[in-house]
């Protein structure tokens, strides 16, 4: 378990070291960038972002997946791969025209033929990645993310500066894909197959099939709002959506990035060595919500300050919509691993039945309720969505996971408990300081006293949470204290 912590908190601290750098790029962009600008990267990003379950096709789960990994499987795989990668970036490439007269936007045209050239590198190093990631070895993993990151915010900034506009974040992209695709080739284990082969490849496309419906949904149903508001909109409400979102997004970035590195191998292990995962998906509920509820509580009572503080009053109008995404966002955690235990336990395809539900009721209720420039209504709906959702999440938690309703009210009771105490005092705060004008000054005093208050709540209800914080504050005083030596 030690050595476990140990890996999780270099990935931690990595990927929100990450966060944190896109973070302030994004502030910068905020600067440099319009929102009709942003909108339109946004759009072909999330089209783009859709197509990459079709070049995955399911492979590198398979691969995280595997109990026993032979080079005939990898060879395999790299086949697989290989063949949907390219066929989906010349597909890519040959619908960008298409794609830009659909939305009448001619600058998607030319953000989509460079996101296909990216798509023929990826394969080089999804395979490394993807058996890197399956041995837990964060510290390789490690030093690729954080080559990458500077790489592309360094680039994405200087380009955005000099005038490329919405292409800044495409060419920026473009050599994030090839700096990390090399960088994960570096440090692959030795003796890893690199020749592609296609004996055996009916296993890898039977789970990959599997797998690609729930990811080929999930892809959808993210891609939905900015595909939505730009057909019956425009680039400007894209965009403003996009950075309400982006901005719910940072405490989900928080966890969110680890979380996915370590499920579906951790969980698979467990599986493979004949334990049940009932219980460390319990405990991985409990520590994310009572970690980010109460941080998209602050987050939604707040909005207006933190996103005037962060990007500027032109961006003011997206505050309105924050609140349903926190609700959103509350909802997708509460049920954040049920999709890699369930690949782990080799059932891919079930998490597709509560996503295909989403992604309809957005359509439905997103077209149905928007009256031309009300991003609240079409926010509410998108929140209404994940609700008509809880019910078959439930049920596949307790059918195939083993994790009881009950046992799920357990693991959230006391996450709920901790966001009452911290809403009745934001609350409180808020009108406090409501005099205040200066966003920086409002943001730092919520800070300085919802921080502790939390902390303290935690012990005093006794959350899950506090044995973490116990370990962490141990390990921080064993590191900096120094035993005293025996006489």
């Amino acid at each position: 378990m030690s050595s476990i912590r140990k890996k999780f908190g270099i990935q931690f601290f990595v990927t929100n070291s990450a966060t944190i750098t896109y973070f302030f790029m994004s502030l910068i962009l905020s600067r440099l960038l319009s929102p009709s600008e942003v909108g339109i990267f946004s759009i072909t990003a999330v089209l783009v972002g859709f197509t990459h379950v079709f070049r995955d096709f399911g492979v590198v789960s398979f691969i995280r997946r595997q109990k026993v990994l032979s080079d005939d499987l990898l060879r395999a795989s790299i086949g697989v791969l290989f063949t949907s990668s390219w066929v989906v970036a010349v597909l890519l490439y040959a619908s960008a025209d298409y794609v830009a007269i659909y939305f009448k936007q001619p600058g998607i045209r030319n953000i989509m033929h460079v996101q296909a050239i990216g798509f023929l590198i990826i394969p080089f190093g999804s395979i490394p990645q993807a058996v890197l990631a399956r041995g837990l070895e964060v510290e390789k993993t490690a030093i690729v993310t954080v080559i990458s990151v500077i790489v592309y915010a360094t680039t994405c900034i200087t380009l955005a500066y000099l005038g490329f506009s919405f292409m800044s974040m495409a060419w920026a992209n473009l050599l994030n894909i090839i700096v990390s695709s090399v960088g994960f080739m570096w440090l692959s284990p030795k003796g890893l197959p690199r020749t592609p082969s296609f004996k055996g490849w009916k296993g890898v496309v039977h789970f990959g099939a599997g797998a690609m419906i729930t990811s080929a949904l999930r892809a959808t149903d993210a891609a939905l709002p900015d595909i939505l508001l730009g057909k019956i909109s425009g680039p400007h409400d894209v965009g403003i959506f996009s950075r309400g979102n982006s901005t719910v997004n940072i405490f989900n970035n928080v966890a969110g990035p680890t979380v996915n590195f370590f499920a579906l191998p951790y969980l698979a292990k467990i599986h493979h060595g004949g334990d049940k995962v009932s219980k460390e998906v319990a405990r991985s509920i409990a520590y994310l919500s009572g970690l980010m509820w109460p941080a998209l509580v602050v987050m939604a009572v707040m909005a207006k300050s933190v996103v005037v503080l962060l990007y500027g009053a032109k961006w003011e109008e997206s505050a309105i919509i924050i609140p349903w995404l926190c609700v959103c966002a509350a909802l997708q955690i509460g049920f954040l691993v049920l999709q890699p235990a369930l690949t782990a336990l080799n059932k891919p395809y079930m998490s597709a039945f509560p996503i295909a539900l989403i992604v309809i009721a957005k359509v439905v209720l997103g077209i149905w309720s928007f009256d031309g420039g009300n991003l609240v209504s079409f926010a509410r709906a998108v929140a209404i969505a994940e609700i008509l959702a809880i019910p078959i999440n439930l049920y596949l938690l307790d059918r195939y996971v083993g994790l009881k309703f009950s046992a799920w009210i357990k693991a959230v009771s006391q996450s709920l408990q901790l966001c009452i105490v911290v809403l009745v005092q934001v609350l409180l705060l808020k009108w406090v300081i409501q005099s205040i004008e200066m966003p920086l000054l409002r943001i730092t005093l919520t800070a300085l006293w919802i921080t502790p208050s939390w902390i303290c709540a935690i012990f005093l209800l006794n959350h899950p949470l506090k044995e973490e914080m116990l370990t962490a504050r141990n390990f921080i005083k064993s590191y900096f204290v120094p035993k005293a030596k025996k006489l």
